[in-house]
C-alpha cells in the first residue's frame, strides 16, 4: 500500500478541514455537493502527484499557496487567505492592536520616514521623532524596502528588542535607538477638539476597530460637558473602515433610537440581518458635517450613507470608495484564517454603495455603469443614487479648499445660535495640535496629508489667524518664533 508522504497528509487534512468548515457553513444542493467532492478529489490527487513525482523537488506549502491564491483571484479582492504571518494583520483590523514599536511610517522622497510615533509606545518614549529617516533596522539597510517589509522587521514577539538607526535633520551623525516590541493599542479617535469661540467640535476617526464607538461617544461627551458645543465635524477621510458593529453604534449616536442603520443580505438566510439603533442618541439637533474622500470605505460609508439617508448630516468631500461587501473572518487549521465575503450591505434608503461588480467570478471586474444605477430617496425626499459609493452633498475636489474648511463654511449658514465660523481660522483652531497646511491656493502641499505633519515641532497657521494673502505663518512650538513665508517655503521647512 502506498504511504502518503507526511507533508501531503497534513495538507490533505487541512483541505479536508476547510471542506468540513464549508460543509457546516453552507449546505450544498445535491449537484453542488457532487461537484464539490469530485473536484476536491481531482485537486488532491493532482497535488499529491506534483509534490511526489515532478522532475524537480517542489515545495508543498508554496505549491498549495499558489493554488489557493489562484482560486481566490476569481472572487472579489476582499476574500483573502491569511497564513500565520498574515494573521497579525487581523488583530489590527479587528482589535486595533499589534506587537511592535509604535511607529507610523511612510515613504517620502524614496526614503523610509517616520510620520508619527504612537504616543506611549517604545518609539515615542525613546525619542524617535516625526521626520526621522530610518536607515537601518537590526543591521538591515532600508534601501529598497517596501512598507510590508518594514512591518515584518519592526513587529515581533512582545518583549523582544530591535535596534534602528535614523538620520535626523540637524544631527551631526545617525542616531541609534534600541526599541522594545510590545502590544501597541491604536487609537480609533486620533484627535478631538472644541473651539471655544465658535462651539465647533471636531472628531477625527481613523478606523473602526473595537471600542471605536466608545471613543467617539467619549469625545462628544467631553465637548458637551463644556456647555459650548454648537456643531460637530466628524472626519472620516482616509478611513478604510473596519467592524460593522462599530459603524452601527457610532451612527446611532446621531439618529433616533430604533431607526434602521444598515441591513445585510447574502446567499444564505443567516446573512440577512437588520441593524437598528438600540440606544438613545447623544444628539439629534446639533448641526453635523461628515468629511469623506475617495479612501473612505466600508464602515465609513455606512456611517456617512445612513446619516445622509436620514438627512441628519451634510456630507462634504469626494465620492467615497464604494465598498458595500461584508466580510467575516473564519479560523482555519494551523493558525491560518479566511476572510470571506458573505453578504452585501444596504443603507436605510435601500441602496447599495458597491461600485464594482465582481459577480462574474472570472477575475474580470467592471464599474457599475450609470445606466444600471437606481434612484432612491432620503427621509426628506432628496434623490440619491446607488452603485457608486456615497456621493457628497457638497463636493470638494482635492486641491481646492480643504474638506474641513468647506464643511465649516457650510455649517456657518446654520442659525447663529447653533453655529458660527471664521473660515480658515477655525481650521487652525480645530487642528491646533498638529501642523496645518491648506493647499487651496496652489498644489504645493497637495501631496502631503495632514497625518504627515502630526507631532512636528513646526506649526503652519493659515487664514485670518495666519499671515497675509498668499502667505502663511510658520511658528516653532517650543520657542514661539514666527516667520511669514510662502506655502512652498513652509512645506519645505516642515518636512525638511
Amino acid at each position: 500500500m502506498k504511504r502518503v508522504p507526511h507533508p501531503i497528509r497534513h495538507a490533505s487534512l487541512a483541505v479536508l478541514l476547510v471542506a468540513c468548515f464549508f460543509a457546516g457553513f453552507w449546505m450544498p444542493r445535491d449537484d453542488d455537493f457532487f461537484a464539490l467532492r469530485k473536484n476536491f478529489q481531482i485537486f488532491g490527487a493532482l497535488y499529491e502527484e506534483l509534490v511526489t513525482g515532478y522532475v524537480d523537488p517542489v515545495n508543498p506549502e508554496t505549491l498549495m499557496r499558489t493554488g489557493i491564491d489562484a482560486m481566490l483571484l476569481q472572487l472579489d479582492p476582499y476574500t483573502n487567505f491569511y497564513d500565520e504571518a498574515d494573521n497579525a494583520d487581523i488583530d489590527i483590523i479587528t482589535r486595533g492592536r499589534y506587537a511592535g514599536v509604535g511607529l507610523n511610517v511612510g515613504i517620502r522622497n524614496d526614503k523610509i520616514t517616520v510620520v508619527s510615533p504612537v504616543e506611549g509606545a517604545s518609539g515615542y518614549l525613546q525619542g524617535v521623532r516625526a521626520g526621522d529617516i530610518i536607515l537601518r533596522i537590526g543591521g538591515t539597510s532600508t534601501v529598497g524596502l517596501t512598507l510590508a517589509d518594514l512591518r515584518v522587521l519592526l513587529r515581533g514577539e512582545p518583549g523582544t528588542a530591535v535596534e534602528i538607526t535614523v538620520e535626523r535633520e540637524g544631527a551631526p551623525a545617525p542616531i541609534d535607538f534600541l526599541l522594545t516590541r510590545e502590544e501597541v493599542q491604536l487609537k480609533n479617535v486620533s484627535h478631538h477638539q472644541l473651539d471655544p469661540e465658535t462651539g465647533i467640535g471636531y472628531v477625527k476617526l481613523e478606523r473602526f476597530a473595537r471600542e471605536a464607538s466608545e471613543e467617539v461617544r467619549a469625545a462628544i461627551k467631553t465637548m458637551q460637558e463644556t456647555g459650548q458645543l454648537a456643531g460637530i465635524v466628524l472626519d472620516l477621510r482616509d478611513n478604510p473602515g473596519g467592524l460593522l458593529e462599530e459603524a452601527v453604534e457610532i451612527t446611532q449616536q446621531f439618529v433616533p433610537q430604533g431607526k434602521e442603520i444598515v441591513s445585510t443580505r447574502g446567499r444564505l438566510p443567516q446573512t440577512e440581518r437588520s441593524y437598528t439603533g438600540k440606544m438613545p442618541p447623544l444628539t439629534l439637533d446639533l448641526p453635523l458635517a461628515v468629511l469623506v474622500n475617495d479612501v473612505s470605505a466600508s464602515a465609513s460609508e455606512i456611517v456617512a450613507g445612513a446619516l445622509q439617508d436620514y438627512d441628519r448630516a451634510v456630507i462634504v468631500g469626494q465620492t467615497t470608495f464604494g465598498k458595500g461587501l461584508v466580510q467575516i473572518v473564519k479560523p482555519l487549521p494551523f493558525n491560518t484564517s479566511l476572510k470571506i465575503t458573505t453578504s452585501q450591505y444596504f443603507i436605510p434608503s435601500g441602496r447599495s454603495i458597491q461600485a464594482i461588480d465582481y459577480r462574474s467570478h472570472d477575475g474580470n471586474f467592471a464599474t457599475i455603469p450609470d445606466s444600471l444605477r437606481r434612484a432612491f430617496t432620503t427621509a426628506g425626499g432628496r434623490t440619491v443614487m446607488d452603485g457608486h459609493g456615497i456621493e457628497p452633498d457638497l463636493h470638494v475636489s482635492r486641491g481646492e479648499v480643504s474638506e474641513l474648511e468647506a464643511a465649516l463654511q457650510l455649517l456657518e449658514k446654520a442659525p447663529p445660535t447653533s453655529f458660527c465660523s471664521k473660515s480658515l481660522g477655525i481650521v487652525y483652531a480645530a487642528l491646533g495640535d498638529c501642523a496645518v497646511y491648506d493647499d487651496r491656493a496652489d498644489r504645493a502641499g497637495a501631496k502631503f496629508a495632514d497625518a504627515d505633519l502630526m507631532g512636528h515641532p513646526w506649526q503652519v497657521i493659515v487664514g485670518p489667524r495666519g499671515a497675509a494673502a498668499n502667505k502663511v505663518e510658520l511658528k516653532r512650538r517650543m520657542t514661539g518664533e514666527r516667520h511669514e513665508v510662502s506655502p512652498e517655503d513652509a512645506i519645505s521647512r516642515v518636512l525638511g
